[in-house]
């Protein structure tokens, strides 16, 4: 059927074998098409074309439409609606404590959050310095954990409603608030330089507030900053910026950084509790989803399974077993 023709066909003619399936696949059932200058259009079930502007019936209704009522619900135009009963989306951050009385000190909350979040675990063997093979399954401590992520930052909402502080210093405020995480305060450094100058001979280091880095309430952790960047990618006429990227790299701190009488230690040791029960209630499965009939199995094929070595070494293995299991 040419593009250019708008022919009026009746109910009888909708199963003309000169219209093909390309062109009743946008037909909505019994419903109906327009077709004009080469665009088709679909007839609106209330009654009036969707699109605006002259369309030609193409293929008139072979039932009646449902009515408003009757109908089914349509589906929702806009996809980034909220459903009603949508839980609230909750924000991670960064909480800075009193490591003495525990009281909060800050509490920095990430306006968005990241799509990755990157986790290492070095792991700390007794036998990775020492050939001893005794120590192999060893382990000094915990791991050592790193996180890293990537938060963005931005005021154009604000800038849209002209609300304080965006409209007079960007994100500013923002930036400021994650750098002074690994700047001592000017109060210590103060103090530290009238010590200085009163001639005290040793000065201890400044002590910083302990950070918690949250991750919804199952993860809390004790942390130390390590990396820190930020991408600054926009700014306004007064070159405030306002959209920037922040690279953050922290490492958990555990009882061997602290002991275990720390605040941090006993963090640790509850994120540590909490990540056992994790495991303990996790999906559980038999040696038969390995291809193992059962324990016997597994004993006998330790057994029975001679020691391989390089046909390159000079060893005789004749008769030798691995004895895993007794």
């Amino acid at each position: 059927m040419a593009a250019s023709a708008a022919l009026l066909l009746d109910p009888a003619r909708c199963n003309d074998p000169v219209l093909t399936e390309e062109d009743l696949e946008d037909a909505p059932g019994p419903g109906c098409r327009n077709f004009s200058a080469g665009t088709r259009r679909r007839e609106s079930v209330f009654g009036g074309p969707t699109a605006a502007g002259p369309a030609t019936l193409l293929c008139a209704p072979t039932m009646p439409v449902a009515s408003p009522s009757t109908s089914p619900p349509q589906r929702r135009e806009a996809r980034h609606e909220r459903p009603p009963n949508a839980p609230r989306l909750i924000r991670g951050g960064i909480v800075l404590i009193d490591p003495d009385t525990s009281a909060v000190l800050r509490i920095i909350a990430l306006q968005y959050n990241p799509a990755t979040l990157s986790r290492t675990l070095a792991v700390h063997g007794a036998g990775t310095d020492t050939p001893d093979r005794s120590e192999v399954l060893r382990i000094k401590g915990p791991p050592t954990e790193t996180i890293k992520f990537e938060a963005e930052i931005d005021a154009v909402d604000q800038l849209e409603l002209g609300t304080a502080p965006a409209n007079v210093s960007g994100i500013f405020p923002q930036l400021a608030a994650l750098e002074t995480l690994v700047y001592p305060s000017s109060a210590q450094l103060l103090a530290n330089n009238a010590l200085q100058q009163a001639g005290r001979l040793e000065i201890l280091p400044m002590e910083a507030p302990l950070p918690l880095f949250v991750w919804s309430k199952n993860r809390v952790l004790p942390v130390r900053i390590t990396e820190f960047s930020i991408t600054e990618e926009a700014f306004d006429v007064n070159l405030n910026p306002i959209q920037a990227k922040v690279s953050l790299g922290l490492r958990v701190l555990t009882v061997e950084d602290t002991g275990f009488a720390h605040r941090a230690g006993s963090l640790f040791m509850g994120y540590l509790i909490q990540k056992e029960q994790f495991a303990a209630g996790g999906p559980q499965t038999g040696l038969g989803a390995l291809g193992i009939r059962g324990s016997s199995h597994v004993r006998q094929f330790c057994r029975q399974q001679p020691l391989r070595v390089h046909r390159h070494q000079d060893v005789d293995c004749t008769g030798w077993h691995v004895h895993c299991l007794s």
